[in-house]
């Protein structure tokens, strides 16, 4: 089996100033290909700790993966730090030069001294062509072993492994068998998915791993075959994957890793359906996640935020009465909120949302995490009350993504 660590370098890692997405979408990338990742490690722009992390990683990894670190700035030092690791200076490259003059000229800016030096690249690399960015990727092969600086931009990141990386890898090393399957579900808790599989589980052959990853009211099942035949480890999989479907069929929506919104936006394309929302305690979150799902606008005409009763009551036409008799966050109000937001944007489906947030505001009655969700199709309503937890954020997220588990479940028998 192939090993590799993945190193990633910034300060700004290291106080949580950003996430670090780098080091997830690597090991995906890499796990998917049957590469081992056997550690990661994180450093800042620190000379001596980037040099120990490189010089321990190419200890025992045939594959070291590098990001952060490459700009043209000062504190940028990671093309320093790989000179010192494989004693060589920096030399200026005209392939590289040339990719830097013309992404400057598309983008209209001025080409600065401080821009030139992208293109200096160690000796001894061999350089990658950043198509999606200036800063050049960097790989060192030497005693069997390959080393690969990238830039720490997720999208530059992203293209030059996938352009660039994963070709030569491939290419190279003797990959495993390793195949995972994920499948997708939401509405239940990890202990009660896993109580109603648990029979199954028990039963997986003994080189099929299965993993629990909750979220939000989600849980992601991924099945991971190990070995050598990948095509036997496949077909382990798939088949097991048809299994665990059939023992939970109300919570599962996809597979893979696909969202709901993504799955949800399919749907309504292929049955040439329209939907729009009408929002309170969301704040515009459900929107937002319809709306991150490129070709959206074929089928979401719109949301209408009602956030406070005014709005439900002059724009979405909600009784008053029905808010002073059953409150704002009731079955009553998010169905005629529902029937407002269809009649008024002219959609085959709508969405209602009426909760409470928090983390204040809730009632003995209606403790915070009390949230209605409604949804209609012509004149059919369906209605839902969760019970949430008490952590604002997590509410919204959770609220949202069963609003569109509601969607999912009513346009499968469409």
């Amino acid at each position: 089996m192939t090993n590799c660590e993945i190193i990633t370098i910034g300060d700004e890692l290291l106080i949580g100033q950003v996430i670090n997405s780098n080091t997830a979408w690597i090991a995906k990338k890499l796990s998917l290909a049957g590469i081992n990742i056997c550690r990661m490690t994180t450093v800042g722009d620190n000379e001596d700790d980037i040099l120990k992390a490189l010089t321990d990683a190419k200890s025992y990894a045939e594959i070291v993966i590098v990001t952060g670190g490459l700009g043209p700035t000062n504190d940028d030092i990671t093309k320093k730090c790989a000179c010192k690791l494989y004693n060589c200076d920096l030399v200026f490259n005209d392939e590289m030069y040339e990719n830097v003059v013309t992404r400057f000229h598309k983008l209209h800016y001025t080409l600065t001294d401080v821009n030139r030096s992208q293109a200096l690249v160690p000796a001894k690399c061999i350089p990658l062509l950043n198509s999606c960015g200036t800063a050049p990727g960097m790989l060192f092969e030497e005693a069997g072993k390959m080393v690969v600086f990238l830039p720490g931009v997720p999208r530059e990141m992203e293209c030059l492994m996938t352009q660039q990386v994963m070709p030569r890898v491939t290419k190279k090393y003797k990959l495993s068998g390793i195949y995972y399957r994920t499948l997708m579900t939401h509405g239940l808790g990890e202990s009660f998915v896993a109580e109603r599989i648990q029979e199954w589980e028990n039963n997986l052959p003994e080189n099929i791993k299965l993993a629990y990853l909750p979220n939000y009211g989600s849980v992601k099942l991924r099945i991971t075959a190990f070995g050598d035949d990948y095509d036997a480890n496949k077909k382990t999989v798939d088949n097991e994957l048809v299994c665990l479907e059939t023992l939970i069929p109300d919570i599962v929506y996809g597979y893979d890793d696909e969202t709901l919104e993504v799955v949800v936006g399919k749907m309504l394309k292929t049955r040439n359906l329209t939907i729009s929302t009408a929002e309170s305690c969301t704040g515009g979150y459900l929107s937002h996640l319809i709306t991150m799902v490129a070709g959206s606008s074929d089928y979401y005409k719109g949301s209408i935020i009602s956030y406070s009763n005014e709005v439900k009551i002059n724009t979405l036409k909600v009784s008053a009465k029905t808010i002073e008799q059953y409150g704002a966050v009731s079955e009553q109000t998010v169905c005629e909120m529902v029937k407002g937001v269809i009649s008024i944007l002219n959609t085959d489906i709508g969405i209602a949302v009426s909760g409470i947030a928090g983390p204040g505001g809730g009632t003995t009655d209606k403790p915070v995490g009390t949230v209605w969700l409604a949804v209609a199709y012509h004149k059919n309503i369906t209605c839902k009350l969760l019970h949430l937890g008490n952590t604002r954020d997590i509410n919204i997220k959770r609220a949202a993504l069963s609003a569109l588990k509601m969607v999912y479940d009513i346009l499968q028998n469409i």
